[in-house]
């Protein structure tokens, strides 16, 4: 693994934090201890010198079968089951009560309010912590990794009281192509006047605004946390000394579709579910340089083991170096960027590359460099189709969309019968079978 070259070759004390998805039986980390389900695994060494594992935010509210009682072992599932919260009413009830209350939009009948949900328990904040923990451990005068996996923005999107309160007043734009969703952007304003909403937000805590699940506004109330979650880690680096010489990397794992063409979650084509932000910053890295072309997160790996100075790459693994991207002067012999990046789920495989274009309104002038996105989805229409999009043939095999994902980030221009010969060069680069 990346994390085994760190740690082995470039002798870095490697950590993590959070919800990390990654082989549950590890050989020090194992995700549950004594779990069944890892178990019959067999036991690897990951990579990892420090690690603490928790769940996704599901898992972590129900009970677990009978057959998986370790799962009490989780420590955010341990933290929420030790701690005793007050509810607005009098009562005290388990924290674990209160999160899973907000989780089901129970509101403060099941437990779920204003004061008995705050960030002293919400999940993201018991990674933050937790990251700090194995910070302050490290052994001093190491080189170190540490990746903090936060739970968060995830479904169920829920929000605090404060994180509510600090989204309300703002204007949120509807879910593309639904305009049913009339309530759906944020619902703790549903009903409300904007000056009514200034009421609120100007009467302070005397009006309290409860949790809430759900919607774009909390959607958003999620990633402005997570910013001020992510800025405490960075200060406590900075407190430490080391952030000069430390580089900071944000990424994610998915998207969110947020209700565009009636569908929410992950696992899609589209821009707004199957695209992530990337940004790096650090000692030597060119500030506010842009890469307007496709990058893979696959190569984060690859990027760590550069600027580790470890080239020898495991057998078998295909991640780049994009120190070429980061505004850096680089040798001749930095590895060239992929030329394309793909991604596929389910019933669909796209390939994204940078290839030029005839800019608008110009003829016969140079050519701009775009991002064409190429989908292929078999079997059936591909989930979350915007209205424009080609439909797909009853009895057909194959539902093929070209998209110019920078001049179109909302996939609405179909371009596959205008741009015969960007299809054609792409087509090639899909996996066999897959519209080929």
């Amino acid at each position: 693994t990346v994390y085994k070259l760190l740690r082995d070759n470039g002798k870095y004390h490697v950590m993590s934090a959070g919800k990390d998805d990654l082989y549950s039986n590890d050989k020090k980390f194992p995700k549950y201890r004594h779990d069944k389900k890892s178990i019959k695994f067999q036991p690897i060494d990951l990579g990892f010198s420090d690690m603490i594992r928790t769940n996704g935010k599901i898992m972590t509210a129900y009970r677990a079968p009978k057959a998986m009682p370790t799962w009490f072992d989780e420590p955010y599932r341990k933290f929420l089951r030790w701690h005793e919260v007050a509810t607005e009413d009098g009562r005290t009830i388990h924290a674990k009560t209160a999160y899973k209350a907000c989780l089901e939009g129970l509101g403060p009948e099941g437990g779920c309010d204003s004061t008995s949900f705050t960030e002293e328990i919400y999940p993201d904040d018991f990674v933050r912590d937790r990251a700090i923990d194995i910070f302050d451990r490290r052994p001093k005068g190491k080189p170190w990794l540490l990746q903090v996996n936060f739970p968060g923005p995830h479904p169920p999107i829920v929000s605090t009281s404060a994180m509510a309160r600090s989204v309300m007043g703002r204007k949120w734009p509807p879910p593309l192509n639904r305009p049913d969703f009339e309530n759906y952007p944020c619902p703790q304003t549903a009903g409300l006047t904007r000056f009514e909403q200034e009421v609120i937000l100007a009467s302070g805590e005397q009006t309290p605004v409860q949790p809430q699940t759900g919607g774009r506004c909390n959607y958003a109330a999620e990633i402005e946390h997570l910013d001020a979650l992510m800025r405490s880690i960075v200060d406590h680096v900075r407190m430490s000394g080391e952030l000069d010489r430390t580089i900071v990397v944000v990424s994610g794992d998915h998207g969110e579709n947020l209700g565009d063409n009636g569908f929410e979650g992950k696992g899609l084509p589209w821009q707004a579910s199957v695209s992530v932000p990337l940004l790096i910053a650090g000692p030597g890295v060119a500030r506010g340089h842009i890469h307007g072309g496709p990058v893979a997160t696959l190569d984060l790996g690859g990027t760590f083991l550069d600027l580790a100075g470890v080239s020898r790459l495991a057998k078998g693994m295909t991640t780049m170096s994009l120190r070429r991207y980061f505004g850096w002067a680089f040798d001749d012999d930095t590895p060239n960027p992929r030329q394309h990046v793909s991604s596929g789920w389910d019933n669909w495989r796209l390939v994204v590359k940078w290839l030029p274009t005839p800019t608008p309104g110009e003829d016969g002038g140079a050519d701009d460099m775009t991002s064409f996105k190429l989908i292929c989805c078999r079997g059936r229409e591909c989930p979350g189709s915007p209205p424009t999009a080609l439909p797909y043939k009853p009895g057909g095999r194959h539902q093929l969309m070209l998209y110019d994902t920078l001049r179109d980030p909302y996939d609405q221009v179909p371009l596959e019968h205008e741009r015969p010969d960007v299809v054609r060069q792409l087509v090639p680069l899909l996996p066999k079978g897959w519209c080929r």
